[in-house]
């Protein structure tokens, strides 16, 4: 055979045992960073190089076409040049299972040309389903119907065992008819969906006895990686075509099961071994990444999960330093905290890429975009757009341009009919071409709408849309911006359309609009410190259009990469920061209100989390942060209380200067919490006090203790002066207000 013969070099002997298992059922508990990918590899040239089975006789699956084209290479490199092997079932589950129903498509019920529809297309047949049946996509949005569908595909139910299985549920029962009239529509139209190809190859598979005979004696041996992110009717389908010769690998992690909103289900590799009672059980226990004390933590927390096979991560690195937590005031000085790491590890060595900032929700991205970006640290956002790049987010700044200056006509057909008003293309083309006739604006066409024939059937729209913009011209108040956009979302009902477009993804949306105010609250309160004066509008626009005019395209890979928790998964990173360790955000309040799952698999989530880090971790959790507008006091996340304090880095620092952090943990430092940024009620005005604005600060005036007053903010003592940048800044700790930041230059504080 054509295989070189150090397949087995370098391998532990849990590995060895993993490749050369190769009779019978075998299970693979693979803990994070074990070599999973490696042992795959060497099972497949191994299974060749024993002459037990050709390639085209191996059947194996991966979740990306990337891993599929990783596998295939590494095997390739264990072969002679000379190797001529085809593995034509390597891929991704769709990819194999598409193939096997264009080669029985009649049995299948199709015509061997049918169209695979993509989410889009789906969604538009749903909508002219519910259309036929007169239902209202304000009642049931498509995306919730789609979700539904879709979850009943995973779970292997039929339109007619959907509705059994919800025949007290009204609103599924309805969900029932669409989809029974959907799947009569995909078959007229010689269609599937993705889910369809799940759905159909397992029915392909169990009504027709010589095609499911025809694949068993094909697949000699079948593998699967990520095992514990398989769904119901993927597992039943590779169950079946194992059932010949029974050999049936599969490698996951039940500790890093983190997408049951995709239909993952975790009992799939929790209940393997009662489904296949002769199996091989084999735990790949030692870690190649991380240093001990990561995986002590990791250990730690993960314990505490009660529906997990039992393993304990091991590794023969050195222990390398605690984990890192850190107490900060709020997102701001969390993020500061995080840049000046990474400046610091930087001098010492570190490169960008070494680098991970990893949160739980794509809207914690925003404050980490502009410290990084004022700091010029080169980063990359995964998972997600740049906040004000996302979709939500650019409509209701459309809104604010609008107000701002109705000439700008790229805002205003961008809102016209979002959420829909019944605006179409057809009279956005009128208004572009009288705007153009009569030399006047677009908007001036809209607000006269009665006046042109042309329009006269969406005239009273038009009205409508250029009164309620009228109105929120009147909302263009400097400093009260927040007003403006309260009256937005108000006004438009942006918020509840995108949660009727979509559930899942509204929700989403929804949070990320909520915290476009919490970027105004923030500008606001800096602009009027830094300048002395309310927040425009118009400055606030160009402040928004600066940070993302300056997103630019890296030259190379040597970025820090930002992402969320899910997107990390398989990756790896020298230094990783876990931020917004806090209870309601990590875990979110919506694992916390489910059952005890949502909440486990919170804490595999947060298990993923350390599990990417190699040399250091650092952990994060803010006294405060500000969510949809407000500023509210944080806990720390439960999944910090569970890492013994042996492990704890317990250092108070926050900034590479002189600047003072919140202590962290507060059982590690018995001693009193500072103040936070705006905690501690209102600014007040003293009424009396005359400042002389003739005079300036200098830093060596002062000292750490002093009493000072401040005509906004009252009195209070100086908590620390130190040099930003060539800036002499002072920090305050006001009885009233809470510790405030100021430029000394500008404070004009008094001595008392």
């Amino acid at each position: 055979m054509s295989i070189k013969n150090n397949i087995l070099d370098n391998l532990n002997e849990e590995q060895k045992k993993a490749v050369t298992s190769t009779q019978g059922a075998v299970l693979v508990l693979a803990g994070a960073g074990s070599g999973k990918t490696r042992v795959l590899t060497r099972r497949i040239a191994y299974i060749l190089q024993q002459g037990l089975a050709r390639a085209s006789q191996i059947l194996a699956i991966t979740f990306t076409n990337k891993a599929a084209a990783q596998i295939k290479e590494r095997v390739y490199e264990l072969c002679d040049e000379d190797f001529k092997g085809y593995f034509p079932w390597l891929g991704t589950i769709h990819s194999c299972c598409l193939k096997m129903l264009r080669q029985y498509p009649e049995e299948a019920g199709f015509k061997s040309n049918f169209l695979i529809y993509d989410t889009d297309d789906k969604k538009s047949v749903i909508k002219s389903c519910m259309k036929q049946l007169n239902i209202s996509d304000k009642a049931f949005s498509l995306g919730y119907v789609a979700a539904q569908i879709s979850r009943a595909k995973d779970d292997l139910l039929g339109y007619e065992e959907f509705a059994a299985a919800n025949a007290n549920d009204f609103q599924k029962k309805t969900v029932a008819k669409i989809y029974e009239l959907y799947q009569t529509k995909m078959k007229e139209y010689n269609a599937m969906d993705f889910d369809d190809i799940i759905f159909n190859t397992y029915y392909l598979l169990k009504n027709n006895k010589h095609v499911l005979e025809y694949f068993q004696n094909i697949f000699k041996y079948i593998l699967i990686d990520e095992f514990q992110d398989t769904n119901i009717a993927q597992y039943r389908i590779f169950a079946m075509l194992s059932m010949k010769y029974r050999n049936l690998f599969v490698v996951g992690d039940d500790d890093q099961s983190i997408y049951s909103f995709r239909g993952a289900n975790i009992k799939n590799i929790l209940n393997f071994e009662k489904d296949f009672p002769d199996s091989t059980v084999i735990k790949l226990e030692t870690n190649y990444r991380s240093c001990e004390n990561i995986l002590k933590a990791a250990n730690c927390v993960i314990r505490n999960n009660a529906a997990r096979k039992t393993k304990t991560l091991k590794t023969s690195k050195p222990e390398g330093s605690r984990i890192n937590l850190y107490k900060a005031y709020n997102e701001l000085n969390e993020a500061i905290y995080v840049a000046n790491e990474i400046k610091k590890l930087i001098k010492q060595g570190y490169t960008y890429r070494d680098f991970a900032v990893l949160y739980r929700t794509n809207a914690q991205s925003r404050v980490f975009e502009r410290v990084f970006r004022e700091r010029d640290l080169d980063y990359r956002i995964f998972g997600g757009l740049s906040f004000f790049s996302r979709q939500e987010v650019k409509d209701v700044l459309a809104y604010m341009r609008v107000v701002f200056s109705t000439d700008d006509d790229a805002s205003l057909f961008r809102i016209i009919n979002q959420p829909k008003r019944g605006i179409g293309d057809t009279t956005i083309k009128k208004i572009q071409a009288i705007a153009s006739y009569e030399s006047v604006t677009s908007y001036d066409v809209i607000k006269n709408a009665d006046k042109y024939e042309q329009l006269s059937s969406a005239s009273a729209k038009l009205k409508a849309f250029s009164d309620m913009i009228e109105q929120l011209k009147e909302c263009d108040v400097p400093g009260k911006l927040e007003e403006l956009y309260d009256n937005i979302l108000k006004l438009t009902g942006i918020n509840e359309y995108y949660l009727q477009e979509d559930a899942n993804l509204g929700r989403e949306r929804v949070e990320n609009i909520k915290e476009l105010k919490s970027a105004i609250v923030t500008m606001k309160q800096s602009h009027e410190e830094d300048y002395g004066e309310l927040l425009t509008l118009a400055a606030f626009l160009e402040n928004v259009t600066l940070a993302t005019d300056a997103d630019k395209e890296q030259a190379s890979d040597n970025y820090i990469s930002i992402m969320t928790l899910h997107s990390a998964k398989g990756l790896e990173f020298k230094v990783v920061f876990l931020v917004g360790m806090e209870e309601g955000l990590f875990p979110s309040f919506m694992s916390m209100s489910e059952s005890m799952e949502g909440l486990e698999e919170e804490r595999r989530l947060c298990y993923v989390g350390i599990t990417r880090a190699m040399d250091i971790l650092y952990c994060i959790y803010a006294e405060e942060r500000t969510k949809f507008g407000k500023t509210q006091p944080c806990d720390q996340s439960r999944f910090l209380k569970e890492i013994p304090r042996e492990l704890v880095n317990a250092s108070r620092k926050a900034f590479e200067s002189s600047e003072t952090s919140g202590f962290i943990f507060d059982k590690l430092f018995m001693q009193n919490k500072p103040v936070s940024v705006t905690k501690g009620g209102k600014p007040v005005d003293i009424p009396g006090l005359n400042i002389n604005t003739e005079a300036v600060m200098k830093k060596e005036d002062y000292n750490i203790g002093d009493r000072v007053m401040h005509k906004k903010y009252g009195e209070g003592y100086i908590k620390d002066l130190y040099d930003d940048n060539g800036m002499d800044i002072v920090e305050v700790n006001f009885d009233m207000a809470g510790i405030k930041r100021l430029v000394m230059e500008f404070a004009k504080l008094v001595k008392v």
